[in-house]
């Protein structure tokens, strides 16, 4: 888990093989995956899937980002399906905010 507060983090877009959530915990976040660009508002997540690009342009407030194996979802090779049936990491080829509604 790595937690960002108040900057601009990354100069460029970089591709991580790893599953992200990124989640505003207040104010705003600007992220850029794959020619997409994500505004985050306080207690919105993003997810990032495994071989995107993505880069972090802009955090007011504070954000938090957790990274995901695939290791982490799936022991064997037959548990790599469910990954991608599980409502997060179903979008083949798409990021997109998750609306979280209190």
């Amino acid at each position: 888990m790595r937690k960002y507060s108040n900057q601009e983090v990354h100069p460029e877009a970089r591709r991580v093989i790893k599953y992200n959530l990124l989640w505003c915990n207040n104010d705003n976040a600007e992220i850029l995956s794959d020619k997409n660009i994500f505004t985050l508002k306080t207690g919105h997540p993003v997810i990032i899937t495994s071989r995107h690009f993505h880069q972090l342009r802009s955090v007011e407030g504070e954000l938090t980002a957790l990274e995901f194996t695939l290791e982490f979802f799936s022991k064997s090779d037959s548990d790599i399906q469910p990954i991608f049936h599980n409502g997060l990491f179903c979008h083949l080829g798409m990021n997109e905010i998750i609306r979280v509604y209190n």
